[in-house]
């Protein structure tokens, strides 16, 4: 198995853009992000991360309905805008992070606006945006990629996981360690569709329970980016995906296993009985079939 590390960026290119047709196809609503204002984006940004674009959206709605307006955000306590992240993972983070936002903003600018920040070359509106210290490096980068349209890659915790079992990045690897990863093989203009793409796959709670078995596991060279698209394509066919369900068989199977397990039974029959007809008396695998999306 080759390790990630291994192949050429030209290569991870070309296999990242088989990777994208594999998941245009099972996440058609799924497109670049639209324009916004550099605050607004910011703001976003907090609500997208580890979620898919349904969630950030219902909770940017919550957020905005649930509040007088943005000053009232910028006064209001953590424990008053967990309330906007109701169920969502990191609720009380997301609701620091907004408050810092404004509050950091309003005091620089004495108004909401941070679009100056479109004028600063790179350097300077890293240096900027890392004033607010507690954005998580997810939250700065999606701003330099959206609103500065910068080559950056944000990648949050979901992301990282599809992309160490895509093969993309090391096993191990932390969110910056991806993102570094991916920017030389990612083309600017790729980037961001890639991104959303792979943070659908990631967050998506279908596929959750599978990656996470998956990576506690790794193989011992690390996953190989080289099938990623095919098994890219059984995964979201349904094949090997482990149910989020307590009351279901905590097995790593797939349909191909249950198959396997039926050959057995159907042997041992036909030896029985000694004759043709005993194959349709063949017990039946029990394990219900994957459903695809």
């Amino acid at each position: 198995m080759t390790a990630p590390s291994r192949l050429k960026a030209s290569d991870k290119s070309g296999i990242c853009k088989k990777l994208v047709g594999v998941l245009k196809k099972r996440y058609k609503g799924v497109a670049v992000p639209k324009e916004r204002s550099v605050l607004d984006t910011m703001l976003y940004a907090v609500c997208v991360e580890n979620t898919t674009p349904d969630q950030a959206d219902a909770a940017i709605e919550r957020l905005m309905s649930g509040f007088h307006d943005l000053n009232e955000i910028r006064v209001s306590s953590v424990t008053e805008l967990t309330s906007a992240f109701e169920g969502m993972e990191g609720a009380e983070w997301r609701a620091v992070q907004t408050r810092a936002i404004l509050q950091y903003v309003f005091e620089k600018h004495f108004a909401f606006d941070f679009e100056p920040l479109r004028k600063k070359t790179l350097d300077l509106a890293q240096k900027q945006i890392g004033k607010i210290r507690e954005l998580s490096p997810f939250v700065r980068a999606w701003t330099l990629q959206e609103a500065l349209g910068s080559h950056t890659v944000p990648m949050d915790a979901a992301m990282t996981r599809a992309s160490i079992w895509l093969g993309l990045a090391d096993v191990g690897s932390n969110e910056e360690q991806a993102s570094s990863a991916l920017r030389p093989v990612l083309r600017k203009n790729e980037a961001p569709i890639f991104c959303e793409l792979l943070r659908a796959f990631g967050a998506d709670p279908k596929y959750r329970r599978t990656l996470e078995q998956a990576l506690a596991s790794p193989p011992a060279n690390g996953f190989d980016v080289n099938t990623a698209p095919s098994r890219l394509s059984q995964l979201l066919g349904g094949e090997g995906v482990i149910e989020d369900d307590e009351d279901a068989p905590k097995s790593k199977g797939s349909k191909s296993a249950g198959k396997a397990a039926a050959k057995p039974a159907a042997k041992a029959s036909k030896e029985k009985t000694g004759s043709k007809s005993s194959k349709a008396e063949t017990p039946k695998s029990t394990r219900p079939k994957s459903r695809s999306n």
